[in-house]
């Protein structure tokens, strides 16, 4: 279990699938001394996937997925962090793209 009062930092990844059903979360715990772990946790708080392999789970992000076009480009990434960085930089360009032009308003 993850000591609460840890000065380590915790990030919790929730895991979806494509109807957004939540399926399990990606705990990563980053060390002080620089070393990670990862552990999985269920829905209900139980730890582990109960049996289930991780080849079975949705991607990190699976919930997107009928939101985007046909003609969508689609970049892979690997791990959550980076694919929360793409999406960070993404919804930075959407916000870019709805600003007025300097002096029309």
């Amino acid at each position: 279990m993850i000591p609460e009062d840890s000065d380590q930092r915790i990030t919790v990844s929730r895991i979806r699938d494509a109807a957004g059903r939540h399926i399990a979360d990606h705990v990563r715990e980053d060390r002080l001394d620089g070393d990670k772990e990862c552990r999985w946790r269920l829905p209900d708080g139980t730890w582990g996937l109960n049996g289930r392999k991780l080849q079975e789970l949705p991607l990190y992000g699976a919930e997107q997925v009928s939101t985007w076009n046909a003609d969508d480009l689609i970049v892979l990434v690997e791990g959550e962090k980076a694919r929360d960085a793409l999406d960070r930089v993404e919804r930075g360009k959407n916000h870019e793209q709805d600003e007025e032009p300097p002096g029309t308003h």
